[in-house]
């Protein structure tokens, strides 16, 4: 009786046959283990010459291997498969590698090619044969029938879609192949690994496919390292020397007014310290106008605010002059007119590293805390929501509360 499972090269397998039982038998014996099986598996295909193998990756399996991937980088990599760890998984594993490495030889992408793993719908109701394209074709539309193609939602929408490349995209979409994707691509406790399983967990709640617990699971512990701000008297140093220089006047009102970058152009001065601007990032919503406010008021003096001055032809003083295009081409001139070896020199001079134009911002806003302005008039004067306020700058408040709190105590 000649043995026809794809085993069948493996020394672990070939034990078991007809001279030592029934077949099926010690079939079942063989299979006792997963981890045997895969070894036998892996074994029989590098008796084939097929140099990938199966790894079990927490409850799913993959592929690994080394190959030229979609931008043309030879690497050693995983290939998530969207199959459960189980011994009927490791058949179609085997399958898999043998028609990725087909591709592969063929200098094709594997991830291309694999045919997509059938799993049950969800609910049970039979079984759910849409591929991560299709799925992420239909989250895309969706995505789109409820906001607005504003700049800031563009943003949004190509950090989503660079997490969302990551994923197979002829396989069947699971919650075992978005667990899998994650773990094989991004690191463990960092930054990537949160966005990945964000972005994830937002795609499966969107396809009914399972139990999202497990992404949160997977999503670590990151937490960004907080930001280090200048002091008021480092950046009144800095934007005295650079005043007159070419992005001298747009560095000045951004940090007197606290505007987005793409809005400083937008600023129209009042003559009572106040300024109107564009609001331009808003959740699904277009750019609209609103009121900011000059602090400390005596800066617009100081750096003379009132002759405006703004490099180029860049000028939005109503939400329909905005261009996305054209203002996200303008804040790169600007963070380019900022690698300049005199600014990079005045910044070293006078500013904590890791400066940049949105730093004046942030400063704005701990200004204002240290000022003692209400929460909502400092949050309605940047353009964002109090709750967005409070999560951004909620180690500034919390110290503001606490020193309070210990004044009132001492009275």
């Amino acid at each position: 009786m000649e043995l026809r499972s794809p085993w069948r090269h493996c020394k672990i397998w070939q034990g078991f046959g007809p001279q030592n039982g029934p077949l099926s038998v010690h079939r079942s014996t063989c299979l006792m283990t997963l981890d045997l099986l895969i070894t036998a598996t892996n074994a029989s295909l590098k008796a084939r010459g097929i140099r990938l193998v199966v790894e079990q990756r927490k409850e799913s399996l993959c592929l690994r291997g080394t190959w030229t991937d979609g931008t043309g980088i030879r690497k050693r990599q995983r290939l998530p498969l969207g199959i459960a760890a189980t011994p009927k998984g490791v058949t179609e594993a085997d399958a898999a590698a043998a028609k990725a490495w087909v591709a592969i030889t063929a200098g094709v992408d594997p991830i291309n090619v694999l045919t997509p793993v059938v799993k049950a719908g969800p609910g049970g109701e039979g079984p759910d044969r849409s591929t991560v394209a299709e799925v992420v074709d239909r989250f895309e539309q969706d995505f789109w029938s409820s906001r607005a193609r504003t700049a800031a939602a563009e943003q949004t929408w190509q950090r989503i879609r660079n997490e969302l490349q990551r994923l197979p995209a002829q396989a069947a979409l699971t919650i075992e192949l978005l667990e899998a994707t994650a773990s094989a691509k991004t690191e463990p406790d960092t930054r990537s690994r949160l966005e990945a399983c964000k972005v994830y967990k937002r795609l499966a709640v969107f396809a009914g496919i399972g139990e999202t617990t497990r992404l949160d699971r997977l999503r670590g512990t990151y937490e960004p390292e907080e930001r280090e701000l200048p002091s008021d008297e480092q950046l009144i140093a800095l934007l005295d020397e650079v005043r007159d220089s070419k992005w001298g006047w747009v560095m000045c009102a951004a940090a007197t007014f606290g505007v987005r970058p793409a809005e400083v152009p937008s600023l129209e001065l009042n003559g009572d310290g106040t300024a109107s601007a564009i609001t331009l990032k808003r959740h699904g919503r277009k750019p609209t106008l609103r009121t900011c406010m000059a602090l400390p008021g005596d800066w617009v003096e100081r750096w003379n605010l009132q002759n405006v001055d703004i490099p180029g032809e860049a000028r939005w003083i109503r939400p329909e002059h905005y261009s996305s295009d054209e203002g996200r081409r303008w804040v790169s001139a600007w963070r380019h007119g900022l690698r300049t070896k005199k600014n990079q020199a005045l910044l070293q001079e006078h500013l904590t590293e890791g400066f940049d134009n949105v730093t004046l911002r942030h400063c704005w806003a701990v200004r204002s805390i240290k000022a003692g302005l209400p929460v909502s008039l400092a949050a309605k004067a940047m353009g964002h929501a109090i709750q967005v306020h409070e999560r951004q700058y909620h180690r500034w408040l919390q110290a503001t509360d606490l020193r309070e709190a210990m004044a009132r105590l001492a009275l």
